[in-house]
């Protein structure tokens, strides 16, 4: 699958050649500090031309040494001396692992000297910026992550004629997800089958995390050790209760082919992705826990589906609050459909006044707040109710089916297979899976609704603007207390 390492490095120091003999000297960098931007620019410039750009993070347009996400962004405008170096050296780490997976899929990964390299290069830059007050300034302007709304499908699409039409269809679905959640748990259409992690969830209790003694750095972000980091996302895994009704609702594992135009999947390796993220609410800054279950597809219930289509997924995510707490539950799909909430704290909500935007789904009053269980409808994978651990149990029909932890970024690196490739693509969308939703949801703004896509690029809202990273979600719902 991979090319040869020497051709790919062959290429990178050519480009290097070429991008340093025509790189003009930035007049905020030294010498040195400008050759190593036009080394970021030649890898840079290699990677676009392999199609290889991981579209997770943001590359900040005159510091190609940074990457930035929403939550990073948020601290621009907000930073003092004492935190503003920890937080070059977090979009310093972000960037990294980005590129160290470009890398990877670029067939550089034994180029240790090129790595070194851009290490070395990305601490000399990050020093020069942080020196610079110009360049410091610059780098907070720039830092900002670009929604993932189109203003051009909008003013195409009329999006102010087309609003009423869409208003009315979010409003009618989410009236029929209301009165469902009223309604108890009908039959199954095939039979309830439980998975869950094939470590119990039970064990991760042994290596609970107390929160409140983990160290914080000057943003505030607790510093947790890659135990402790597994620890949490073991206790806080939930069980999935499926509706079985055939191939389509067995979790599995997304795989892209060459020359195919659909997205393969494997159900012999039935995993539970699993992401750490971090949001801030009312100046703290709080821990989420992100897991995505993958099936192979939702099938098509009639000759027209505008919503069937290949691969399909379901995301849970479990913020907690600053004592580790469970503070609220949400889920979105994989295509950043379907946003639902289910607080597991009790607390009085802000109201959402603004008609602009799509209105907030809390579809469960009283939800658990540990060992849940998520039940998903067979076929559209709709999470019909959120309920104990063992209430799922009493339920589930036959043997409890393993689901193997795995990291979300496996999915962003070309697998072993030797004729595999990527699954996500330049845009952060799944090549294959988008529906026939698109042609009527476009003016919107949203690209390609429907669409699996990747962490970071989920917008969530078909009325105003609203994306699944948000930093300032929580925020929105709940006052201080």
């Amino acid at each position: 699958m991979f090319r040869k390492t020497t051709a790919v490095v062959g290429l990178l120091l050519s480009s290097l050649i070429s991008a340093c003999s025509l790189a003009p000297v930035s007049p905020e960098f030294s010498s040195s500090g400008a050759r190593c931007l036009a080394l970021f620019e030649a890898v840079d410039q290699r990677i676009d031309q392999a199609g290889l750009l991981d579209a997770g993070e943001h590359r900040i347009a005159g510091f190609p040494w940074a990457r930035s996400t929403r939550f990073l962004a948020s601290f621009a405008d907000q930073l003092t001396p004492q935190s503003q170096d920890e937080w070059l050296h977090q979009l310093r780490r972000t960037d990294q692992a980005a590129r160290h997976i470009e890398l990877e899929n670029l067939a550089a990964r034994d180029s240790e000297i090129t790595l070194q390299k851009l290490a070395e290069c990305g601490q000399q830059l990050l020093r020069e910026t942080l020196a610079s007050p110009a360049a410091m300034a610059a780098l907070r302007s720039a830092v900002k992550v670009p929604d993932d709304y189109s203003l051009l499908a909008r003013g195409l699409g009329l999006y102010p004629l087309a609003l009423p039409f869409l208003k009315a269809g979010v409003a009618g679905y989410q009236a029929e997800v209301l009165q469902s959640y009223k309604q108890p748990l009908s039959a199954p259409q095939g039979e309830w089958a439980s998975w869950q992690l094939a470590t119990p969830i039970s064990d991760a209790k042994t290596q609970k995390v107390t929160l409140a003694d983990v160290p914080r750095n000057s943003l505030g972000i607790a510093q947790l050790s890659k135990s402790q980091t597994q620890a949490l996302l073991a206790q806080h895994a939930p069980a999935f209760l499926i509706d079985q009704n055939g191939e389509f609702d067995r979790p599995g594992m997304p795989l892209a082919q060459q020359g195919k135009t659909s997205p393969e999947f494997d159900p012999s390796r039935p995993k539970l992705y699993q992401k750490l993220t971090w949001t801030r609410f009312h100046g703290q800054v709080l821990p989420q826990l992100v897991y995505l279950v993958w099936f192979s597809q939702r099938p098509a219930e009639s000759a027209v589906d505008f919503y069937a289509g290949q691969l399909d997924g379901v995301m849970w995510r479990v913020t907690l609050d600053s004592n580790g707490e469970v503070l609220m539950h949400d889920t979105v799909h994989a295509c950043g459909c379907y946003h639902y909430y289910f607080p597991a704290q009790h607390r009085a909500r802000i109201p959402q006044l603004d008609s602009a935007q799509e209105r907030r789904l809390f579809p469960q009053g009283q939800v658990p707040w540990q060992e849940v269980a998520v039940v998903l409808e067979s076929g559209t994978h709709y999470v019909l109710r959120v309920v104990s651990l063992s209430e799922a149990k009493l339920r589930a029909r036959g043997p409890e089916n393993s689901l193997v932890a795995a990291d979300y970024d496996e999915l962003r690196r070309i697998p072993s297979e030797s004729d595999s490739k990527r699954l996500f693509d330049q845009d952060g969308l799944v090549s294959g899976s988008q529906r026939l939703e698109r042609f009527w949801l476009w003016p919107s703004g949203v690209r390609s609704p429907g669409a699996m896509r990747q962490w970071g690029r989920h917008a969530t809202a078909f009325i105003g603007r609203a994306h699944f990273d948000d930093p300032f979600w929580l925020e929105a719902i709940w006052p201080p207390n």
